[in-house]
């Protein structure tokens, strides 16, 4: 199925799809993005104010694939809005130049939005993304996916694997797990797959913060790391702060906070406020451009 999607807000696909939040989409040679989200091989490609859809779907999260689409790609978040709120967080608790520079990253990386994505799935990617870097992360959870051939499509000429179901995974013995180099990870998914309620992991969505980070963190292998991630990029908890290795680095140089990741995740939320998740992403992929020398 083709579609061509009208973007009538702030909205940078390159920018939303590289910056650490996802790890099922891999950009072409032509500049297109493909991922596979839901049940749903995706090919997307922006120009402009317009996004070109192919699916192998009619569509998405049970919705019309354009309804899918903007609910997945966070079109409803009001980044101007988003924006001054951090920037008058920060100015209130003394931080005038950190607002001014949170500024100039929000400018630098429009349109960069969080994405909506599925809480079994990122739970366990999250948790495969432990003590990793990107490309071992997306190499692993590729493998995972190949262990279930009967998860496998094809279209527009791309085979692709659905991410597998609980019952699934469930039925995979610790070393079936450790053959996929999942390492230390793989008693973690053992256990967490026999723990963890999904009836109970879907309905966090509409529970305060606080019931999400505790449910979470009752899990195998979930610190506050993973839970935050779980929480800002599946359950829509917008203020949500996941710190790891270069978030702790960043908060550190702008804040000369150090301490645990508890303690840092606190601070975050505190000084940013309700939206510390995005202030998360925009610092996360700034300061990972800045240290390669892009800019």
């Amino acid at each position: 199925m083709e579609k061509k999607i009208k973007i009538d807000v702030p909205f940078n696909l390159d920018f939303t799809l590289d910056c650490g939040q996802t790890f099922r989409w891999n950009k072409s040679r032509d500049g297109s993005w493909i991922g596979i989200v839901d049940k749903a091989l995706l090919i997307l490609n922006q120009e402009n104010d317009e996004l070109y859809v192919m699916s192998s779907n009619e569509k998405l999260f049970g919705m019309s694939l354009e309804d899918g689409i903007r609910y997945y790609l966070g079109f409803t978040d009001d980044l101007v809005s988003i924006r001054r709120s951090i920037i008058e967080n920060l100015k209130l608790h003394g931080f005038y130049e950190q607002s001014i520079l949170i500024s100039e990253v929000f400018s630098l990386f429009e349109g960069l939005r969080i994405l909506r994505q599925d809480p079994w799935e990122m739970l366990v990617e999250y948790l495969i993304s432990a003590r990793n870097n990107i490309p071992a992360i997306k190499q692993t959870i590729e493998r995972l996916c190949r262990l279930f051939p009967e998860n496998k499509g094809k279209f527009n000429d791309i085979e692709y694997y659905i991410f597998p179901s609980l019952e699934q995974i469930k039925k995979l013995t610790i070393q079936e797990l450790e053959n996929i180099k999942l390492a230390f990870r793989a008693k973690w998914i053992y256990d967490t797959v026999r723990a963890v309620d999904l009836e109970k992991l879907y309905a966090l969505k509409k529970r305060s913060f606080q019931e999400k980070l505790e449910y979470l963190l009752s899990l195998k292998g979930v610190g506050y790391k993973i839970a935050s991630c779980v929480m800002l990029f599946s359950m829509e908890e917008l203020s949500a702060f996941p710190v790891d290795v270069w978030i702790n680095r960043i908060m550190k140089n702008l804040f000369g906070i150090t301490g645990s990741t508890k303690k840092i995740m606190e601070f975050g939320i505190r000084h940013f406020g309700s939206f510390a998740g995005y202030a998360q992403e925009y610092l996360f992929k700034y300061f990972r451009i800045v240290a390669k020398g892009d800019t």
